[in-house]
Order: C-alpha cells, then sequence, then structure tokens
C-alpha cells in the first residue's frame, strides 16, 4: 500500500473507532502509531511518541490553559455567576421572556471570569431554570436558552477553546481573545433577539409580565457586577498596557479571582480550594491528552503526505476562498453534530488549517469562525454537549426533546453570526489590529 492509501484507511478506522465509543485521544494515538510504524518502521513510530508530546506540551503558551480554567473554578466559588444573573433580572425580568434574556446576559458576563462553557452551562441550569419553570416558563425555551448561552464562554475571553485553536495553529493567542469580545457582545444580542422573536410569534412560551424593577434598583445592582469588572479589566488591561503577556493573562486572572473570593470569604475553606483545584487538574488533563494526540496525529497525516494533498486540493477548487471557508464551516457544522468541541478542533486543525494559511486567510479571523462552528455543534442534535448537560443537571424537570426543539432559534441566530463575520471580517478583527 502506498502512504496516502495508508492515511486515508486511517482516518477510516478513526470514525469507526470514534462511533463505537473508544476515547478520541487513545483512537488517535493508536492510528497514527500503528500507521508510521507501517510506513517508516518501529524506532520513526517510538520516536513520535516520545518527542511530540514532551515538546508540545512544554509549550509556554500552553501554559494559559489550567489557569483560565483555575479562574473559572474560583469565580464559580466566588458567587460571581450568581451575581450577575441577579443584576440581569433586574434589567431584563420585567420584560416578556426576560428572564430568559437575563439567563443569557448573565451567562455572557460570566463568560468574562470563566473560559469553560460546561462549567457556566452547569452553573446557570441550577441558577435560572428553577426560577423560569417556577414563573410558567415553557421548558423548552428556559432550557434551550441556558444550553445556548453557556456557549459563549468559548467566545468570550477568556476563552479555554482559543488557547487550545492559539496551541495547535500557533496564531497570537492575544489577537484572538480579543478578536472574540466584539462578535461575542454581537451574539448576545442575537440570542435575546432570538428569545424576543419567540415570545413575540407565541406569547405562551413566557409568562405576562407581573412587575418590573425601578431604575433605582437597577443602577444600585449594578456594585453586584464589580468582581466581573475587576476579572475584566485586569485581563484586558494588563494585556493592553502590556503589564502582563497574553499567556500570562490566565495566572493574572485567576490571582485576582482568588483575592476577590478570599476578601469575600467564598473560598476560605478547605474544600472549597480542594474542589477548584482538582476539577482544574481533570480538565486540564483530559484537555493534555487530546492536544498531544492531535499533535502526533498532525504530524502522522504530513508524513503520509496527505497534508500536501489537501492544501493541492482546497487551493485548486475554482471558487474564493471565501466559499471555501462556508465550505469548511458546514464541514464543521455536521462532524459537531457527532462529535465534542475539543476532540473535533484537535482532530481536524493540523489538517485543515494548512490549507487555510495557503490560501492567505487570516488566521485570527478563521480562528473565531471555528469557534462559531464548535458553538453549533454544542448545541445541535443529535450529540449537543450543552443539551446533556442541561439534561443532566435538570433531570426530569426536561426532556431531551424539548430542549432540541427549543434551539432551532439559536442555530439560527450562531448562523446569521457566522455571515455577519464573512460579510464584515472587521467586527473580529477590529480590536486585534488596532491593538497588537
Amino acid at each position: 500500500m502506498t502512504p496516502e492509501l495508508i492515511g486515508i484507511l486511517s482516518i477510516a478506522v478513526l470514525v469507526v473507532l470514534a462511533f463505537v465509543g473508544v476515547p478520541v485521544f487513545i483512537s488517535m494515538l493508536a492510528v497514527s502509531f500503528v500507521g508510521t510504524w507501517i510506513v517508516a518502521g518501529s524506532s520513526v513510530a517510538l520516536g513520535l511518541l516520545t518527542t511530540t508530546p514532551y515538546v508540545k506540551t512544554t509549550s509556554y503558551v500552553f501554559s494559559a490553559l489550567p489557569m483560565f480554567i483555575l479562574m473559572g473554578s474560583f469565580a464559580s466559588g466566588a458567587g460571581i455567576a450568581q451575581e450577575a444573573y441577579r443584576v440581569a433580572v433586574l434589567w431584563l425580568g420585567g420584560l416578556r421572556g426576560g428572564l430568559a434574556m437575563a439567563t443569557t446576559v448573565g451567562c455572557a458576563f460570566f463568560s468574562a471570569c470563566s473560559g469553560s462553557s460546561i462549567s457556566t452551562t452547569a452553573i446557570f441550569t441550577r441558577v435560572s431554570l428553577p426560577e423560569m419553570l417556577s414563573r410558567g416558563y415553557r421548558p423548552s425555551l428556559a432550557s434551550a436558552s441556558i444550553a445556548t448561552a453557556g456557549t459563549l464562554a468559548v467566545m468570550i475571553p477568556p476563552s479555554g477553546l482559543m488557547v487550545i485553536y492559539s496551541f495547535i495553529t500557533e496564531v497570537s493567542l492575544g489577537k484572538l481573545l480579543l478578536a472574540g469580545v466584539v462578535p461575542g457582545i454581537i451574539l448576545t444580542v442575537l440570542f435575546c433577539l432570538a428569545i424576543y422573536v419567540q415570545v413575540l410569534i407565541n406569547p405562551d412560551v413566557a409568562p405576562r409580565v407581573v412587575s418590573r424593577a425601578t431604575l433605582r434598583d437597577k443602577i444600585s445592582s449594578m456594585k453586584l457586577l464589580t468582581g466581573v469588572a475587576i476579572i475584566a479589566a485586569s485581563l484586558i488591561g494588563g494585556i493592553y498596557t502590556g503589564i502582563f503577556t497574553p499567556t500570562e493573562a490566565g495566572a493574572a486572572g485567576a490571582l485576582v479571582t482568588l483575592l476577590i473570593g478570599l476578601f469575600r470569604r467564598r473560598l476560605t475553606s478547605r474544600s472549597a480550594m480542594t474542589n477548584a483545584l482538582v476539577d482544574t487538574a481533570y480538565t486540564t488533563g483530559l484537555i493534555f491528552a487530546l492536544l498531544i494526540a492531535s499533535m502526533i496525529f498532525g504530524r502522522f497525516f504530513a508524513f503520509v503526505g496527505l497534508t500536501d494533498q489537501v492544501i493541492d486540493f482546497l487551493t485548486s477548487l475554482p471558487v474564493s476562498p471565501t466559499w471555501i471557508i462556508v465550505l469548511l464551516m458546514v464541514m464543521y457544522f455536521i462532524l459537531g453534530m457527532f462529535m465534542d468541541e475539543i476532540p473535533m478542533l484537535t482532530l481536524t486543525l493540523p489538517i485543515v488549517f494548512p490549507a487555510v494559511e495557503a490560501l492567505g486567510i487570516d488566521g485570527v479571523w478563521f480562528g473565531v469562525l471555528m469557534v462559531l462552528a464548535t458553538q453549533l455543534g454544542m448545541i445541535a442534535p443529535p450529540v449537543g454537549i450543552m443539551v446533556f448537560t442541561v439534561k443532566a443537571i435538570a433531570g426530569d424537570s426536561v426532556s431531551l426533546g424539548e430542549i432540541y426543539r427549543g434551539v432551532t432559534p439559536f442555530l439560527i441566530a450562531t448562523w446569521v453570526m457566522v455571515i455577519l463575520l464573512l460579510i464584515y471580517p472587521d467586527i473580529a478583527m477590529f480590536l486585534p489590529n488596532n491593538v497588537f
């Protein structure tokens, strides 16, 4: 067999292993090792396993990821999510569908302190779902608004997914984080608009307005956002003024969040600190395993010559680079229906990104689009990891079918954001181009 044929067969085996339930990182390691052994012999295959993990995991840029995860754990323990939700409820709760909008805005605020979409979704399922259901909200709207709003954590910095993208592609992490700010804000507005349109078309999905908070109460509530403001200002301000680099921002943010939690006496117990550290270590270990496997797989894919063939194929298509991006977005959306976001990126980026570079497409702009593609996959059936997160915590109070029925308007809103970015790239590129 030719190396190219071995590479194609390896992809087929990888897909089969993924669908039968073998962990993605184990599948990628096994396929890469066996394929390299067949093509180049045992010494090269063993060398691939021994050198790549050390070289990649000792990358200084990658040290930001566990710090961003730790910052989210500290923020959760400090009660920042609950405070963000309370502020959003006071400002938006008087509107019809206002609690769902408040959940969206609250998730956006908390996303500035957490790079994890799963933890954001889990927290707000506990905080806002019982209140919406008790107020008469249709379970489909209540649960879907939480599942979709939780995905904002992968767009609004600090985003753990952008750290992973930066690690794989070697695109500037600082530019990526800033590039997600404006699209994240616009997407938050689009999600709220999707809620408003649903209530306008079918008023039964949300109850009538019972009471509205006074302007004085609304203004007074803004002090509850002090924690979010301090953390966000510390991150963005520190990067912008050069006090620390984007890579160091994770550690700075974790320290600031810890100090806030200690000042509020929310993180003073041994159990609170232990839970935050254990959750961070567990999540970081899983992501490291996936990234090591993806790097080895990318080396194997290039070794058998398929990377060059993918580049030649995409660059020879008789269409503009924009249409190639559209095709890639559709591909990622379909993949996201069956795979989690991190395995999807770690599996495909070593193959796709070299072709994107060859087409002259800006890696930062492409990164924002890829994050949006993962957002689509995180709520789309049949997998939709955010949907399963809400269901796992909500229990029998909502069914999977109800959540999936409710996410359709939010999928449309996300596709609108994709179209806006394709037409107006400066939505994402304005901040990184003017700061760096």
